[in-house]
């Protein structure tokens, strides 16, 4: 009988400390946040402007151009990079470096305020369809004959004269 007290008083504690947080706020998720029209969201704030969307499937262009002071949105949809299946991306220059993720879509997101040439590059690996098999992890220099598991290319951001 005590044992069955014992389990009951455990299992009431365990209620009051799940629940009782939630009910006061502590563990509540923050809302997602939403901005009027013509604004975007952008580094947790909502700012005048809209996204210059660029898709980065590593296979149809390696050079991009966009003007100073635009919003830029590139997207990396795994479901669109044929073999080539990037993990990193880097651009210099504006100091960003991403870990991507094979699985969904990955947006990197900045404002364009400095003008010029900017190289990016990517790690990864070439994924291989084998029959039977299914997807395998290879290395791009033996299967495709190609000089690294990486790309590269050059974003231009032209100058806007005020």
């Amino acid at each position: 009988m005590n044992r069955i007290r014992s389990m009951k008083g455990g299992a009431l504690l365990l209620i009051g400390i799940l629940f009782i947080p939630l009910l006061g706020g502590c563990l509540s998720y923050p809302a997602l946040q939403s901005c009027e029209e013509k604004e975007i969201l952008f580094e947790e704030e909502c700012v005048i402007g809209q996204w210059t969307i660029i898709e980065m499937d590593f296979q149809s262009n390696d050079t991009f151009e966009v003007s100073q002071g635009e919003y830029i949105r590139l997207s990396f949809n795994s479901s669109s990079f044929g073999h080539y299946i990037p993990d990193t991306f880097d651009l210099e220059g504006y100091n960003i470096s991403k870990k991507l993720s094979n699985n969904r879509v990955n947006n990197v997101d900045f404002l364009a305020s400095i003008a010029g040439n900017f190289s990016y590059s990517s790690q990864g690996s070439c994924i291989v369809n084998i029959p039977g098999v299914g997807g395998v992890s290879v290395d791009c220099s033996i299967y495709c004959g190609e000089t690294g598991n990486s790309r590269n290319g050059i974003l231009f951001v032209s100058r806007i004269d005020n």
